[in-house]
């Protein structure tokens, strides 16, 4: 082999290894159906309302207490045809039966084989009756009688997760990647694991592209009628995922005179309200049932009605499950 053969076949080599250990970005596609849900409109015209407005009937299922379940503030709930299951923040995954009848904890704290440090938050296959921890730099899976199958480690050291959400069994969307330390222009506030391939299929680009405050600022996720929608914190459109690599916009936020966080948010740490904050809105989570998108927000719960096509704005915390 003369000396220019081995200058061309390195030329070819090294560029096959740069692009293939990068994960593609997801792109963002407009839509021809956009939901807008009036945000600022609703909040002017906020009151109490009856449960009534959203539900014909109420079960109450009281959730059994032992020595071995001992539930305190309760962090997310998911409920399956034939369980429910209960997390607690930084602690185990409880599972009750329909009745509310403890059955077994899932995961266990600790350093060891199996062992959870830092636990975030749980997705729930109630296909192959799979539960997923999501831990700071991990993802432990166990089966629902709590037995350690194994732990998946999409980049050691690099996930940092605050939320996981299932699209379909074995494939997650992940988010709250510690994006706010990410440089401008290159953050990335979700990415979707796929367990089968043991790696990020992609990432999903935060909208952000200035300096990020100090403040609690997650991304939201949910799933509905076999769907996933992800609405990045800083955003005001909630997307749908059509593909790991494809997202349609799906609704919008009116904002009016709300607007996002600019400064460091100091009630953090002294616990006091900041009045200039007044007209700051901060999104924490969304749902979605047949008829409705629930938003709970810093300034109550939006309601939009997907047939009335309204937003109202309730003074009240509605619990907003998953629902499997």
């Amino acid at each position: 082999m003369n000396p220019r053969t081995k200058y061309v076949i390195l030329f070819v080599i090294i560029p096959l290894i740069t692009f293939g250990q990068k994960t593609p970005i997801s792109v963002k596609y407009p839509s021809d159906n956009i939901i807008s849900i009036d945000i600022y409109n609703a909040y002017k015209n906020r009151k109490d309302y009856s449960l009534s407005l959203i539900a014909k009937s109420i079960e109450y299922i009281p959730l059994e207490t032992t020595p071995e379940c001992l539930i305190g503030d309760l962090s997310n709930a998911f409920i399956t045809a034939t369980d429910i299951f209960v997390y607690v923040y930084e602690n185990i995954c409880y599972r009750f039966n329909r009745q509310g009848k403890f059955i077994n904890k899932i995961g266990r704290m600790g350093g060891g084989p199996g062992e959870c440090m830092r636990t975030r938050d749980i997705a729930v296959d109630s296909i192959n009756k799979w539960v997923y921890i999501l831990d700071y730099d991990k993802i432990m899976k166990y089966d629902y009688n709590g037995e350690f199958i194994e732990s998946l480690n999409p980049e050691s050291g690099a996930l940092g997760g605050i939320k996981i959400l299932m699209i379909e069994p074995q494939l997650f969307i992940i988010s709250g990647l510690g994006y706010e330390y990410q440089e401008p222009g290159k953050r990335n506030s979700f990415a979707i694991f796929s367990e089968l391939q043991k790696k990020y299929i992609s990432k999903i680009a935060c909208e952000k592209e200035d300096k990020i405050p100090f403040c609690i600022s997650i991304p939201s996720v949910y799933n509905f009628n076999q769907q996933s929608f992800v609405k990045d914190f800083w955003s005001d459109t909630i997307y749908r995922v059509q593909t790991p690599l494809k997202l349609e916009t799906y609704a919008t936020l009116k904002l009016g005179k709300f607007k996002y966080r600019e400064t460091e948010d100091k009630s953090i740490l002294s616990g006091k309200k900041d009045n200039s904050d007044n007209l700051i809105l901060e999104v924490y989570r969304l749902a979605e049932s047949e008829k409705f998108i629930f938003i709970r927000t810093n300034k109550g719960v939006f309601i939009y009605d997907k047939v009335k096509e309204e937003t109202y704005c309730a003074n009240c915390k509605l619990p907003l499950f998953r629902t499997i």
